[in-house]
């Protein structure tokens, strides 16, 4: 554990607040990369960010003073009273409000930092006049990224620590840190001791589920169906794995709506006995927006696969519709062609109806053309491409016939011409036979 990195000019630089700015900054880059990626806006997504990350911070800042009141409103208003009761090993010489302002030394509870910065982008995006869930799905990539960079600094600076614990990758704080303190108070260590006993790196555990956010927002980003879906998700995961967290948490100051000791819970994980398993202030709110998130993720899924089943319906339904509209159109056109064309007279023959038998349907389709006036039929290039096809191919047989009367004709007249009644009788028997 190193709270204090290195100092300048006897100004030190902690850990804490390093690492706070790198994730502040390292958000900000991958959010604008984004959005040059979609196509948004970069200057106005860079400015954005710099207004979440004050009002993040302040968020953050004020949450934590409510939360822990008593040590930053006692000093500054009645330092005797804070000496008496929650400061007897360093008491105060005068009042001080500096405890409200000192952000680098610590102090931030991350709840605030959403609130916060929630607040700073809906009032961005009414300024701006831009959408804010779409913006929201930008950006909480980068905050889960930002989660990341601040549970290290909350590692470096030893607070947000866990239970006891024997398992072998229990950390063992350095005499003059917070878990330290709090065992020397019950008595499990004495003030010679050089290391805490082993406890429970709640602040890796919450810097890694951190890291998988980033990856799984990330992915679930590009391939979102609705806006706000990203920051939908992020609303039920953090939650719950902060949760689960909440458990290993031995740092007794967060505040318990009430307290519940579950000792097979306890053992099964390898806690302490008597520790407390239910519900601090962060496990009770995050099981409400969980609830809450997750009830809208179910609502907004049904809504939306119902909605794509129906717009894929309704294009199945007008393929459907356009296709029965153009086989009509052409069965329509191709029985006015055969009509049209049986009906003509054919050369070197007389004009003799042609006898077809026509389905009931088709008639009334031959009706409905026939007695339809010049010009009604509109002229389309698939109407047009059906008449040339069944005209050609009408014509071809036509041809066909010709060639038959032809081809009788020539084989009547020889048989006229061999037989005894003369040319014309030859003649004319050759014509019956080619009718």
């Amino acid at each position: 554990m190193y709270p204090v990195l290195f100092e300048i000019f006897g100004y030190p630089f902690h850990t804490y607040s390093m690492m706070i700015a790198i994730g502040c900054v390292t958000g900000i880059w991958l959010a604008a990369r984004h959005a040059d990626k979609i196509g948004v806006d970069r200057n106005l997504v860079l400015d954005l960010c710099w207004w979440l990350v004050v009002g993040g911070l302040l968020g953050a800042r004020i949450v934590y003073m409510i939360v822990n009141w008593q040590h930053h409103w006692y000093p500054c208003v009645d330092f005797e009273y804070y000496n008496l009761h929650y400061n007897k090993e360093a008491p105060l010489t005068e009042s001080t409000c500096l405890p409200l302002f000192n952000v680098l030394s610590g102090g931030l509870v991350f709840y605030g930092a959403f609130i916060g910065g929630f607040l700073t982008l809906w009032w961005f995006s009414k300024k701006h006049h831009i959408k804010l869930l779409p913006m929201a799905d930008i950006l909480m990539p980068s905050f889960a990224m930002g989660q990341f960079f601040g549970r290290l600094g909350c590692f470096g600076a030893s607070c947000c620590w866990g239970k006891r614990t024997e398992l072998p990758w229990g950390v063992h704080f350095p005499k003059g840190s917070m878990p330290f303190y709090q065992q020397w108070e019950q008595h499990l260590i004495k003030a010679s001791d050089t290391h805490a006993l082993g406890i429970h790196p709640t602040q890796l555990y919450d810097a890694t589920y951190g890291l998988g956010l980033y990856f799984f927002l990330s992915w679930l980003r590009d391939r979102k169906k609705y806006d706000g879906q990203v920051f939908i998700w992020w609303l039920f995961a953090y939650p719950l794995l902060r949760s689960f967290v909440e458990i290993f948490r031995g740092d007794s100051e967060r505040g318990f709506v009430f307290k519940y000791i579950s000792e097979p819970l306890n053992q099964l994980l390898g806690l302490p006995t008597q520790s407390v398993t239910f519900l601090s202030t962060s496990q009770f709110i995050s099981l409400i927006i969980v609830v809450l998130a997750g009830s809208l993720l179910i609502y907004l899924d049904f809504y939306f696969n119902r909605k794509s089943t129906k717009r894929e319906e309704s294009l199945q339904k007008e393929e459907q519709d356009h296709s029965v509209s153009t086989d009509t159109i052409v069965e329509s056109s191709a029985v006015a062609i055969v009509y049209q064309t049986a009906t003509q007279p054919t050369e070197n023959h007389q004009e003799q109806p042609v006898h077809q038998e026509v389905k009931p349907s088709e008639q009334l389709k031959i009706k409905a053309h026939s007695e339809a006036p010049e010009g009604e039929i509109e002229d389309d290039s698939i109407v047009n491409q059906a008449s040339s096809f069944l005209a050609s191919i009408f014509h071809h047989k036509s041809d066909d016939d010709h060639d038959g009367d032809s081809d009788s004709d020539s084989d009547g007249g020889d048989s006229g011409d061999s037989g005894d009644s003369g040319d014309s009788g030859g003649g004319d028997g050759g014509g019956d036979g080619g009718d």
